[in-house]
């Protein structure tokens, strides 16, 4: 019978190999990353502080300093009383001339006499 060694059987072929830079000489993943990592982490930043500027203008969050109140004289509409009883007359006119159209309904002749 032949004896295994188990150290050898679970033993890494191979060494670990640490992020870093790449073979090809220009190319520097590491660096390239924290670039895009960085440049993402500051636009949105930016993008915040612009949301929050935009939040606190005077169409969302009712501008900066406390509103003033202007006072304004208002203007008030006088009801022309003659004019709404005619108006109301001729709506009294326009109702009895439907009444009298429902009421002296033409008789229809049946076509397929």
């Amino acid at each position: 019978m032949t004896n295994f060694d188990f150290k050898k059987l679970f033993k890494l072929r191979g060494k670990v190999v640490a992020p870093g830079p790449s073979l090809a000489w220009p190319v520097n993943f590491v660096r390239d990353w924290k670039f895009v990592v960085l440049a993402f982490a500051i636009i949105l930043i930016l993008l915040s502080l612009f949301a929050w500027q935009i939040y606190l203008s005077d169409q969302i969050a009712g501008g900066y300093l406390a509103p003033t109140l202007s006072t304004s004289t208002v203007s008030i509409k006088t009801i022309d009383q003659k004019r709404l009883t005619e108006n109301l007359s001729i709506l009294k006119q326009r109702d009895d001339i439907l009444l009298n159209i429902k009421t002296t309904r033409p008789k229809m002749v049946d076509p397929a006499i």
